[in-house]
């Protein structure tokens, strides 16, 4: 399995530079605007293949805390 492509017309490309579009800029800066220590969690839902994806997802490892993070998801 890949990751993303450098290529513009492929389904996962992942941009010219980092933060370049609105939304990811927006994003970037409500969680900045929130004071160190005081953010609880961040969830990314993922709509192009409906994935909930929580940290960290770099790996095919289950997180140690991984039935909590779906009892999580299953809430929201």
């Amino acid at each position: 399995m890949g990751g993303s492509s450098a290529l513009a017309c492929s389904e996962v490309y992942h941009g010219g530079a980092p933060f370049n579009q609105l939304e990811n800029i927006a994003a970037r800066d409500a969680i900045l605007s929130i004071p160190r220590g005081s953010a609880q969690v961040y969830i990314a839902f993922h709509s192009y293949q409906q994935d909930f994806i929580y940290p960290w997802s770099f790996t095919f490892d289950p997180a140690d805390n991984k039935a909590e993070l779906v009892r999580v998801y299953i809430i929201c």
